[in-house]
This record gives C-alpha cells, sequence and structure tokens, in this order.
C-alpha cells in the first residue's frame, strides 16, 4: 500500500512539474525546456545526478543509451 502511495504522489508531481519519468527505469526524468525548440529535452537521471540536453531525434554523445532512449520516449 505504501509503495502505490508513493507512485501516485511521485506521478502527481511530475505531471504538477511537466516532467516524464520512464516507467521502466524510473531515476529518469525527461523535462521539454522551456523558450527553446520543441524538441529539445533535458533528461535527468535522479540515482546520481547526470543530465543531458539534446533534441529527442539526436544521438546522445557518451553512449549513455538510457538517456538517449529516455527523450526519445517522450
Amino acid at each position: 500500500m505504501a509503495k502505490a502511495l508513493r507512485e501516485f504522489f511521485q506521478h502527481e508531481r511530475d505531471t504538477e512539474l511537466g516532467r516524464w519519468r520512464w516507467p521502466e527505469y524510473p531515476e529518469y526524468v525527461v523535462r521539454k525546456l522551456p523558450d527553446s525548440n520543441p524538441e529539445t529535452v533535458i533528461v535527468i537521471n535522479e540515482s546520481y545526478g547526470p543530465s543531458y540536453t539534446f533534441t529527442r531525434t539526436e544521438s546522445l554523445p557518451g553512449g549513455n543509451v538510457h538517456s538517449s532512449a529516455a527523450a526519445r520516449l517522450l
């Protein structure tokens, strides 16, 4: 029950902040950047902090497959 409540409130907060959390890897959060190209997003790995900004259709330099895939899924 506690896990379901945590997930509910996390989803509610993500929606409120305009971000999308990857269901398969919930530590990856994706947001569109305000006042920029609508295809430009930021992907944040909340488990250890790095973030990447790129267009959803480009490959991510450095080979971080999860960040690149999360951006394309948004």
